[in-house]
């Protein structure tokens, strides 16, 4: 028989087939390599996770089933340990992982926090910086302070007037009151930190001064008529007698100041810190002391008939024979004042005063109540003595 020629067609033809069977043994050795790679993978994660002790534990457990058909005691006993460790190690290390977002925020927290109080203290001492600034631009003005005391001195000498009284030229009245205005208070460094609020030791010692000088009281007058002592730092200072009725003070620190036989009468004292100041027989008729800081004061004989003590803090202060006849009492805070043989006849109060302070522990507060009545409506109620039978 003839051989036949391979046509070019089957040719390739068969040149497609052994391609064919080559990329079928390619790809079937890829599939085992994957499968391969993929059980490895598998029995990695699976070892990491079962350990080898459960591992071989759950072996031992697989051929006792096959030989006996059941497991052994000890088997089970080895098999229940071994779960219960290896789940324990992997609770263990989920909690640690857990626990390292954790640590991380709370050193983040702890950076920033620290940072914060950087610049807390870094803004602080800017504060104070700004603060002393002004301190330094109000000490500028002690050059024109100095002056105008001078010219205090010398009118005084030289008996302005000519009238045997120690009072100054209204050129002069004006300068000082003029400069009262431009000594405005202001924060300055107290120990390590800023005072609470601002104050003006200038306008303290300018009131010192005058008072000093000895002025005739109707040259006092005409300076308190105008002059603004208010925010005034007169801590501590000894005040003794001293006239300054009708003065501005208000928001003044006259805390612990020694006032014994002060005129303060028609002084204007709002806000202004007068705690544990020493005020016996001082004169505070009608004087404007709304929410001033009382606590702790010493007023034993004080006057204080018509003074306006509307939210007052006298905590605390001592106002045994205390004149308050016709002041005003509306929320001031006596409690634990001392109130014996006060005179409160016509003082303003609440309608229901008696009810408000039944607990506030003050002094002579039950003979109060026997030897005074409320009188008046709601607007305007009042302390009256009651009538002897």
């Amino acid at each position: 028989m003839p051989i036949m020629e391979e046509t070019p067609e089957l040719k390739r033809i068969k040149q497609l087939e052994k391609e064919n069977a080559e990329l079928k043994e390619q790809l079937s050795n890829q599939t085992t390599e994957k499968t391969k790679r993929g059980w490895w993978i598998t029995k990695t994660i699976g070892n990491w996770f079962m350990g080898g002790t459960l591992r071989k534990a759950l072996n031992q457990s697989i051929d006792e089933l096959k030989t006996d058909g059941k497991l052994s005691q000890e088997t089970g006993v080895h098999l229940g340990a071994s779960i219960f460790e290896r789940f324990t190690r992997i609770g263990l290390f989920a909690i640690l992982a857990a626990l390292i977002p954790i640590l991380i925020l709370c050193t983040q927290t702890w950076i920033l926090n620290n940072q914060n109080e950087l610049l807390s203290k870094q803004n602080t001492r800017l504060d104070q910086q700004t603060y002393l600034q002004e301190a330094d631009r109000r000490s500028s003005l002690v050059f024109l302070f100095n002056n105008i005391m001078d010219a205090i001195d010398k009118e005084l000498k030289e008996d302005y007037g000519n009238d045997d009284i120690r009072n100054l030229s209204p050129q002069l009245t004006g300068r000082i009151i003029a400069l009262s205005t431009r000594l405005e208070p202001y924060y300055y460094m107290q120990g390590d930190s800023l005072i609470d609020k601002p104050l003006s030791p200038e306008r303290g010692q300018l009131l010192v001064s005058l008072l000093e000088s000895q002025l005739d009281t109707t040259a006092l007058d005409k300076i308190y008529a105008k002059a603004d002592f208010s925010y005034a730092d007169l801590i501590n200072d000894n005040l003794e007698g001293a006239y300054i009725s009708g003065a501005t003070l208000d928001y003044a620190d006259l805390s612990m100041a020694r006032l014994r036989d002060a005129d303060l009468s028609k002084a204007n004292l709002w806000d202004a810190d007068l705690s544990m100041a020493r005020l016996r027989y001082a004169d505070l008729s009608k004087a404007r002391l709304w929410y001033a800081d009382l606590s702790r004061a010493r007023l034993w004989d004080a006057d204080l008939s018509e003074a306006d003590l509307r939210n007052a803090d006298l905590n605390s202060a001592r106002l045994e024979d205390a004149d308050l006849n016709w002041a005003r009492l509306e929320d001031a805070d006596l409690r634990m004042a001392d109130l014996w043989d006060a005179d409160l006849n016509m003082a303003v109060v609440e309608k229901n005063w008696f009810e408000l302070h039944e607990k506030s522990k003050i002094a002579a507060f039950e003979e109060i109540k026997k030897k005074y009545e409320i009188v008046g409506d709601e607007r305007h109620s009042r302390l009256l003595l009651k009538s002897e039978e």
